[in-house]
């Protein structure tokens, strides 16, 4: 057994993940083999994943009839996934009390552990004060590949985030409401609202007209290479500025001291 096997089976018996997801990251590797095939079905990779788990909340599992969000498996998927198209780096957005949905936190060490991905937590609204669990379960991921996110009016709420040597960043992305440029970040994103729905970004999350498809329903590669779907936000769209707040692209620009969003 290789050693990329024996860490992935220490994962799961460690997280207690089912055998599902052992399939879907095999599964997953061989839609990134496929893509590479086809190489050039993608004008550029996939560099960021953006999950968006509140709201409705992340579900126990079982029939998808009636349930609400998607169960922990489906979402370890999406990220094994979107890791298989390249992406680097995933930022789990939450406006509830992280405590109440302890997934997510399975969610950032799978991201870390089996795929070696940086991880961002962006808490905001409901979810704050972080609760001496969620402290807890920040502390438990690798400090060394963890950020998190509030908004600027929220910074003195974490303190003992930063007092526990977790790095903590400003999520306020654009400062002006009347910023209406088109926006080509999408095209390296990949955007998942708590039902599966897959959006150009976050700034249009629920909005059908930007809906791409479902992760239920469609390979991820699938959708993200099908550029009859809207992968940009084009000019002349109102942006309620919160709602760009901890976009990836836009966060690794701001921390690189770059701005805007061409």
């Amino acid at each position: 057994m290789s050693e990329g096997e024996d860490k992935r089976e220490s994962v799961e018996e460690s997280r207690g993940l089912s055998g599902r997801v052992a399939r879907a990251l095999q599964e997953a590797a061989s839609s990134g083999a496929r893509v590479a095939e086809r190489g050039g079905s993608r004008s550029e990779p996939i560099h960021y994943l953006w999950l968006h788990v509140c709201g409705e909340g992340l579900s126990g599992g079982g029939d998808k009839q009636g349930k609400t969000g998607l169960s922990l498996d489906e979402w370890l998927n999406v990220v094994d996934e979107a890791a298989a198209l390249g992406a680097r780096s995933v930022i789990v957005s939450a406006g509830e009390q992280l405590d109440t949905h302890a997934e997510i936190w399975n969610i950032c060490q799978w991201a870390q552990d089996v795929h070696g991905m940086s991880v961002g937590v962006y808490v905001y609204g409901k979810g704050l004060p972080l609760s001496p669990n969620d402290l807890r379960a920040l502390e438990g991921l690798d400090a060394g590949k963890t950020r998190l996110f509030v908004d600027g009016a929220d910074l003195g709420e974490v303190q003992a985030v930063v007092d526990m040597g977790v790095p903590v960043y400003n999520a306020d992305a654009i400062q002006s409401a009347d910023e209406r440029r088109p926006c080509q970040l999408p095209h390296s994103m990949t955007c998942v609202g708590s039902e599966g729905n897959l959006y150009t970004c976050g700034l249009v999350l629920g909005e059908e007209n930007y809906r791409l498809g479902n992760v239920c329903e469609k390979r991820l590669d699938l959708i993200m290479s099908d550029r009859s779907l809207p992968h940009e936000i084009p000019q002349g769209i109102h942006r309620e500025p919160r709602r760009c707040n901890a976009c990836p692209p836009l966060m690794e620009r701001l921390l690189r001291g770059e701005a805007g969003c061409g």
